[in-house]
């Protein structure tokens, strides 16, 4: 399995955002020897992201709500059955703050420092 977090962020890349997001959706599509989780935010390069979304066998959206509630919705998933209901992620509020807080930092640092390269 290989997994993957904040991907969308190699895409704020000038230089290299297609290249990444070729690889991206070619490793999805054909690489069949192995399982991809990759985890990306929708709330930007949302254009983008779609393309990765089309190209996954399997698809899961989380959203967050105020006060801090996470939800999860299974979009797809291949050669199973499964709920398509939303589901409230049972995760404690002071955690949920502190990974945002955490993304938030990093979305603030590394967005600006990628778009350079």
């Amino acid at each position: 399995m290989v997994f993957g977090s904040a991907l969308n962020l190699l895409l704020f890349s000038k230089t290299y955002s297609e290249a990444i997001l070729n690889k991206l959706k070619d490793a999805l599509q054909n690489d069949k020897r192995r399982t991809y989780m990759f985890a990306v935010s929708t709330s930007a390069l949302a254009n983008k992201i779609k393309v990765l979304e089309d190209a996954a066998d399997n698809l899961i959206f989380t959203r967050m709500e105020k006060p801090m509630k996470l939800f999860l919705r299974v979009e797809r998933m291949k050669n199973v059955e499964f709920s398509k209901d939303e589901k409230e992620v049972p995760i404690a509020t002071e955690l949920l703050k502190e990974i945002n807080e955490i993304a938030d930092a990093t979305r603030k640092t590394r967005i600006p420092e990628i778009t350079k390269i």
